[in-house]
């Protein structure tokens, strides 16, 4: 199995943070070459995979994501594919494309590590 990048280890560890007193009210903010994303983090397995959940969809798509991701390496070995250390994903999730002072709001959204380029933690202002 690889090892896992820094970046993923970086990204995960600034994630966790944002539950330490004094870090509550911020988000991840992620930068892509095309667009900053910000966003609250789903911790891994957050969601069980015995429980499917049923009264809110973007639970369910947590769920989802998670179940096809534990089949995959069910099938395919634990270790990730060479140069792919996976993804993050992120609950209200705004998403501006860069250049742009506007941004879309998504209730989910899957980031994969290969396309993030920067990370921080705070909030992403508009304008």
């Amino acid at each position: 199995m690889d090892k896992p990048s820094i970046k993923k280890i970086l990204i995960q560890y600034f994630a966790s943070s944002l539950s330490v007193e004094g870090f509550e009210s911020n988000k991840l903010i992620i930068y892509t070459s095309s667009a900053t994303i910000s966003g609250c983090p789903v911790m891994e397995n957050s969601v069980s995979n015995e429980d499917k959940p049923a009264d809110n969809s973007t639970d369910l798509l947590v769920y989802l994501t998670q179940k096809i991701t534990d089949d995959y390496f069910d099938e395919y070995g634990d270790g990730p594919t060479p140069g792919n250390d996976g993804y993050i994903i992120l609950k209200d999730a705004v998403f501006r494309p860069g250049g742009s002072n506007e941004t879309t709001q998504t209730p989910f959204l899957v980031v994969f590590f290969d396309q993030i380029i920067g990370v921080t933690i705070g909030i992403l202002n508009n304008g």
